[in-house]
């Protein structure tokens, strides 16, 4: 006899992505100390606007507790539409020999470019063949309703951008500190939060800093 447990969960996800084309090649060529020529290529990006982006996944995963060799397991999640029915499924299976207990993840990503047309998932059933030829299926009624998220922007992930101490410190250095605060305003008003107030607070004290360093000097 098999016992079988399953739990997992769907998301609807979007998003919006930056699109562009490949636009003129310019060639330039440099020669060195020693009389070598090195010819660089440099493409232009041409924005085309936002492309949109969507798929599901399903996180989850099913155990196992057998006291007889399992050979093969099987499970089915019936993809459904607002009034239940069946659109699509999606199937797992594992080879064994399987004894004892046993975990695996059910994880898949599929529908990419889809609409909000699966609501929900259901489950009504694992199967197994047993290596002595005999089967067996667990009956369920599991259904987990797919989560919408909401939409990612380029902007929401501007937000998530790490900032660089490699773009900041020349900044302050050769533009003035005032060039820093004016570049940390341009990022955080172009939606990168994290980086934007790294930067501010970055060139506020390298201005604090230059302040002091004058007024000491007077």
């Amino acid at each position: 006899m098999a016992t079988f447990s399953v739990n997992y969960r769907a998301e609807f996800y979007q998003g919006l992505f930056d699109h562009y084309v490949d636009g003129k090649t310019t060639y330039t060529s440099n020669v060195d100390i020693f009389g070598g020529v090195t010819t660089t290529a440099s493409t232009s990006r041409e924005a085309l606007g936002y492309e949109r982006y969507t798929n599901y996944k399903i996180y989850g995963e099913l155990s196992f507790t057998t006291d007889r060799p399992i050979k093969y397991i099987y499970i089915d999640l019936l993809l459904c539409n607002r009034v239940d029915d069946v659109i699509g499924v999606e199937k797992y299976s594992w080879m064994g020999p399987f004894n004892g207990s046993g975990t695996f993840d059910l994880y898949r990503m599929f529908g990419e470019g889809w609409g909000t047309d699966i609501t929900h998932i259901r489950v009504r059933s694992v199967r197994c063949d047993f290596m002595d030829g005999t089967s067996e299926e667990a009956v369920f009624d599991l259904c987990a309703k797919v989560n919408v998220l909401k939409l990612e922007t380029p902007k929401d992930r501007n937000a998530l951008e790490e900032p660089s101490l490699s773009t900041i410190i020349p900044i302050n250095v050769f533009l003035t500190p005032f060039g820093g605060i004016a570049y940390s305003i341009y990022k955080l008003a172009k939606g990168y939060k994290k980086s934007g107030k790294y930067y501010l607070k970055f060139s506020s004290i390298f201005l604090a800093v230059e302040l002091a360093a004058i007024l000491l000097t007077m």
